[in-house]
């Protein structure tokens, strides 16, 4: 496995202004992830080659199963065409 930072998404969102319930930050990261991934006709294989990871990772992030490390965050972000920040709106 790769070594990184572990992301506090609570801290994240909360940074950000939105208001999440105790234990959903993950959940509500998968969700934004999904959203955007499939906006621009993405398959979870395609985002997943493009930020490195196997698709069943990849699955583990959108369902909020998984917390990716701020390097993957980017990745993501990069992937889908945005800036990290607007995964955390």
């Amino acid at each position: 496995g790769e070594a990184g930072l572990a992301v506090p998404f609570d801290l994240i969102f909360e940074l950000m202004g939105t208001k999440l319930k105790t234990g959903s930050a993950q959940r509500k990261f998968g969700q934004r992830v999904q959203k955007l991934r499939i906006e621009r006709g993405m398959t979870q294989e395609d985002l997943a080659d493009a930020i490195g990871v196997d698709r069943s990772y990849e699955g583990f992030i959108e369902r909020g199963q998984r917390n990716p490390t701020l390097d993957k965050i980017t990745k993501i972000a990069k992937a889908l065409k945005i800036s990290s920040g607007e995964l955390f709106k």
